[in-house]
């Protein structure tokens, strides 16, 4: 399976270090918000169960973030520490 593609939509992903480290979450941006600068802050965060978001906003920064939580909750553990 693979994610829908649609002209309107900006597909955000983190790109994996390894063939373990697949990304379970991701995120999509409409192109009427493409104004705000979305950015994937790995920077801040580097999970593959956790996408990290920033953008701008009249002048202020602000954060999305998306959380793949498994059977081991490995992403909240990741958070916690």
């Amino acid at each position: 399976m693979d994610a829908p593609i649609h002209p309107d939509w900006t597909q955000v992903v983190r790109v994996p270090k390894n063939s373990e480290d697949v990304p379970r979450v991701m995120a999509f941006i409409h192109s009427r918000l493409s104004r705000l600068r979305f950015s994937l802050r790995r920077d801040m965060v580097d999970h593959h169960d956790i996408l990290l978001l920033s953008f701008f906003n009249r002048g202020e920064c602000h954060f999305l973030m998306n959380v793949y939580s498994d059977d081991c909750h490995s992403a909240v553990k990741f958070m916690l520490d």
